[in-house]
């Protein structure tokens, strides 16, 4: 079947639907090209930072992948075999096998980047972590929920969890779980108890931060310890002490961030339901 493709049309696709524009136009290695190189980006983007060029760069690739797929329209030969990667269904075809796989892994597998400095200095704004959610409930990709289901996998004191915000459920959270459901949680002078045991604090060293988000202070940089976890905490000299003590309710959990004193956490926002928790930390991609 003869066929020349509508310049218009590919210049459209080509600026918002790169892969699909080079199919349009009958030009299946440079489809893979562009394919390969977007996904080059993502995967470089986990280990280096970059995240910040991504909307540039995004712009600049829609407007030379339209250039070059208007040009390869009006290039077209009239006469030329149509094939079958360039009609509606090949497109539709290489689509779904292309989407499938992505979609289905982000059900039980998302990386989610660090905005801000409230879990350092386990994790530093900037970087991405990836979470497991199997076993937590939520299947959900891009956000659609595939399957809900009731949390089956354990959570231990320690874990770092990806939640919905209690407060807006369209924000996502994570925080470091310090009590689950039935704990007594006690804060006293900056050290943590649970269930009338001491979480054991031992002093790292002392930091002096110029931070844009908390500004400039001392802090003193601690190893908190309790059963088989272990991870790092940040406590700043010159905020006052903030006691509480609390029991969890059932089907709750409370959580702290590792930025002590610069953390919006359960301290504010309350019990996190074990209904919004997405998935656990498993990986940081450290830049």
């Amino acid at each position: 079947m003869n066929w020349k493709p509508n310049r218009w049309i590919a210049l459209a696709l080509g600026l918002f639907i790169g892969l699909v524009g080079f199919l349009y136009v009958g030009k299946w290695r440079w489809a893979a090209f562009y394919f390969g190189l977007v996904l080059l980006f993502v995967v470089a983007s986990f280990f280096l930072p970059i995240a910040e060029w991504g909307l540039p760069l995004r712009i600049a690739l829609a407007i030379i992948t339209a250039i070059q797929t208007f040009i390869f329209a009006i290039r077209y030969p009239p006469t030329a075999h149509r094939p079958w990667y360039s009609r509606w269904y090949g497109i539709m075809l290489i689509i779904l096998a292309t989407i499938t796989p992505i979609l289905l892994t982000r059900v039980f597998y998302e990386p989610f980047y660090v905005p801000g400095a409230s879990m350092e200095p386990s994790y530093t704004r900037g970087e991405y972590i990836l979470i497991s959610k199997s076993g937590y409930g939520n299947y959900r990709a891009y956000g659609i929920t595939i399957y809900k289901a009731e949390i089956s996998a354990p959570l231990h004191h320690g874990d770092v969890v990806v939640f919905d915000y209690p407060r807006d459920p369209s924000k996502t959270y994570f925080k470091r779980v310090i009590g689950s459901p039935g704990d007594t949680i006690a804060y006293r002078s900056k050290a943590l108890w649970i269930n009338g045991q001491p979480v054991s604090q031992v002093r790292q060293s002392e930091q002096r931060m110029d931070d844009p988000e908390f500004g400039s202070r001392i802090y003193d940089v601690y190893t908190e310890s309790f059963g088989a976890s272990r991870w790092k905490i940040r406590i700043s000299q010159d905020k006052p002490n903030d006691d509480f003590e609390i029991t969890v309710p059932p089907h709750m959990y409370f959580v702290m961030g590792d930025n002590r004193d610069n953390s919006m956490d359960s301290r504010h926002f309350g019990f996190v339901s074990e209904d919004a928790i997405i998935g656990k930390v498993i990986y940081t991609f450290h830049h």
